[in-house]
């Protein structure tokens, strides 16, 4: 079985100077993960992984860094050679939860990505093993199994409709298959805000489907939406209530719209002004 330690040492790296790093953070909102940053927005990815609460990276050193996508694998992101850390001078943002840092609060390492298996970026799929909750460890210690090596990179599969829930503010970070399929279709949607958690029921019924709606909230946050203009700037939570069938015409989604807002008393309660 090849493993990944055999894989340093083919590149001239000495597992004994690499942590191992899986970057898979619970607390964040689904559709703005590790994966998603590294996959969509690099440059906040390597800033994210950079900022640290605790002392977690060895000063100098390398780290194997992996990211873990929807379907829960460990994919190979990359080496990096940790060069120094010092605690931030100026505020920082963390680019994955919008955390606020005040100077002096948190380390940032100087991190500088490698060369050495850059090929496998994205095709490399490790078993990390039962101590997910260690999300850094010793190389020389952890000598992972290899279980795939892939020809090229993979985006997950679209979930389908109903499982479907991303953010709007977050939806360049969906893989281009999704935005494909979002496109082909249009229904009844619903969005939530993140900072109120009141409600709004739209529909999307132009040739670009559910796609081309959602990048309007994605631009301005409100779409041109009265109410929606009102709220905080909070991004919001985009599920789909309701696909419409091909032979469906614009009034019908209209109707399957209007229906909505009755159920979830959008009108009322949320942000649906009719």
């Amino acid at each position: 079985m090849l493993r990944f330690n055999t894989l340093l040492a083919e590149a001239g790296i000495d597992p004994a100077d690499v942590q191992l790093v899986r970057h898979q953070d619970a607390r964040s909102p689904r559709g703005m993960s590790p994966y998603a940053l590294w996959r969509g927005r690099r440059d906040d990815f390597e800033r994210y992984q950079s900022l640290q609460t605790r002392d977690v990276f060895s000063t100098p050193g390398l780290i194997a860094a992996f990211v873990v996508p929807p379907n829960g694998e460990t994919l190979f992101a990359g080496v990096y050679a940790v060069s120094s850390v010092t605690r931030n001078a100026a505020p920082e943002r963390c680019p994955l939860h919008g955390t606020e840092f005040a100077p002096g609060s948190i380390n940032v390492y100087a991190l500088q990505s490698m060369e050495a298996l850059s090929s496998l970026r994205g095709l490399l799929t490790i078993e990390w093993g039962e101590g997910a909750r260690a999300w850094v460890q010793r190389a020389q210690n952890q000598n992972k199994p290899v279980i795939e090596l892939r020809r090229r990179f993979e985006e997950p599969p679209f979930p389908g409709p109903l499982a479907f829930r991303a953010r709007s503010d977050a939806l360049d970070l969906l893989p281009l298959s999704w935005a494909t399929t979002l496109s082909a279709i249009g229904g009844v949607y619903l969005l939530v805000s993140d900072a109120t958690g009141k409600q709004y029921v739209g529909s999307a019924t132009g040739e670009e489907g559910f796609w081309s709606r959602w990048q309007a909230y994605a631009r301005d946050g409100h779409g041109g939406n009265y109410l929606l203009r009102t709220q905080a700037a909070a991004p919001f939570w985009i599920s789909i209530l309701e696909t419409a069938p091909s032979s469906a015409t614009r009034a019908d989604v209209i109707a399957a719209e209007q229906r909505w807002k009755d159920k979830l008393g959008s009108r009322a309660h949320g942000l649906n002004a009719n």
